[in-house]
């Protein structure tokens, strides 16, 4: 069966609730960061790392989901103004998020001009300092940073990870991708969702995401 679900983030949230479907990086993770919203728009609260190197900002939709996954998002960009250190948004693949505890196959873009990679990374459960608590399974250090209208993908499916975009409604052009088939750290279930980190200055609301979708099936 084909499980769907899209959003264009209606509400001014903290964090977001939306129809009551997201767990939360702080409400449901405790050691992450809440994502927030203003109409048509979805961007985290986490600001700058304080506290912790990879606090990331996070929503998971909640319950069962089949295991393939394809995440899209459309990405917005207000201004750059001000911004120092690696701003990132993130299509995230068969998560789970409680307590201090936090698995995911994360697919992520850089959205900060002339920082030049993308990345597909495996959580591997508490919050990471000095990335000891992630695995870093791809990367793509010739790729063309985000701008305002850019759309995104994780997709997770038949043995591969890959991550997408589509720029100037143009057709999806594969970014990253890895070969999970050998792989048996790769996690089996879990929920899709969305992410958002900054590392530097720069308001966290100037970036985001303004539609998210998801459609998962089994083989």
């Amino acid at each position: 069966n084909t499980r769907f679900y899209s959003t264009s983030f209606a509400g001014t949230e903290n964090p977001i609730v939306d129809d009551g479907g997201w767990l939360n990086g702080a409400l449901n993770g405790i050691d992450w960061s809440d994502m927030q919203s203003t109409p048509g728009k979805a961007f985290g609260t986490q600001v700058g790392s304080i506290g912790a190197d990879y606090d990331d900002s996070l929503i998971l939709r909640r319950g069962r989901w089949p295991p393939n996954q394809d995440v899209r998002g459309k990405f917005f960009l207000t201004s750059r103004s001000g911004w120092t250190g690696n701003h990132e948004i993130e299509m995230l693949l068969r998560g789970t998020v409680v307590g201090g505890n936090c698995k995911l196959i994360e697919v992520l873009f850089s959205t900060v001009a002339g920082t030049t990679y993308c990345q597909i990374m495996k959580w591997n459960g508490p919050i990471g300092h000095a990335f000891e608590d992630f695995t870093e399974l791809a990367v793509n250090n010739a790729f063309a940073p985000l701008n305002d209208g850019d759309e995104v993908r994780g997709v997770i499916d038949g043995g591969f990870i890959t991550g997408y975009t589509r720029r100037g409604g143009g057709a999806w052009v594969k970014e990253i991708e890895y070969n999970m088939t050998n792989d048996a750290t790769i996690y089996t279930s879990g929920a899709p969702g969305y992410g958002h980190w900054v590392n530097g200055a720069g308001a966290a609301s100037t970036y985001g995401i303004s539609e998210w979708s998801v459609t998962a099936w089994h083989d």
